[in-house]
């Protein structure tokens, strides 16, 4: 009798750990689906839109426009570049092309303020045309010595804004 009793007590020993174990995947599973679509969520790969050309017209815009626009890609890093466009001038800003050129910050806020400067002076009375361009780009892709490829995954959207002389 008291061998039957333990059979019991082991039997339900084990039904007790297989539920205890049925519960444990099936609380870890539902954890992964969660933090799967979580992460599918927060990455911007998945929701890159096409961006068409703007068919709308483009606004008709003054210099006291145009020089909040053009200060604001310092503080905008690499994501924002702006070119003010009179016939054979072209003015360019844009971050990236000041680091290729390795300009200190320094030099970059120098040559802004005397942009600005030459900008107000020229065109105070002028009116531009504002076309607003926005690009999708993926980060760069470097080639070990060994034949590896890194690329950078994470996804960045590029916005020009064009401003031309009337």
């Amino acid at each position: 009798m008291e061998n039957a009793v333990d059979a019991l007590k082991i039997a339900f020993a084990v039904i007790v750990f297989v539920i205890a174990i049925t519960t444990a995947f099936a609380v870890f599973s539902q954890a992964r689906e969660v933090s799967d679509y979580l992460l599918y969520l927060n990455d911007k790969t998945n929701f890159e839109q096409y961006v068409p050309e703007y068919n709308r017209t483009n606004r008709i815009v003054g210099i006291e426009t145009i020089i909040p626009a053009i200060r604001r890609y310092v503080t905008d890093n690499e994501n924002y570049s702006i070119e003010v466009i009179d016939g054979s001038k072209k003015y360019v800003f844009d971050l990236t092309e000041d680091e290729e050129n390795n300009l200190t910050p320094t030099q970059i806020l120098k040559n802004l303020e005397k942009s600005l400067e030459e900008l107000v002076k020229k065109y105070s009375d002028a009116f531009f045309e504002e076309r607003y361009s926005e690009s999708i780009y993926r980060g760069d892709i470097a080639y070990l010595p060994n034949g590896e490829t890194i690329e950078k995954k994470q996804t960045n959207t590029k916005v020009k804004i064009t401003y031309i002389k009337q």
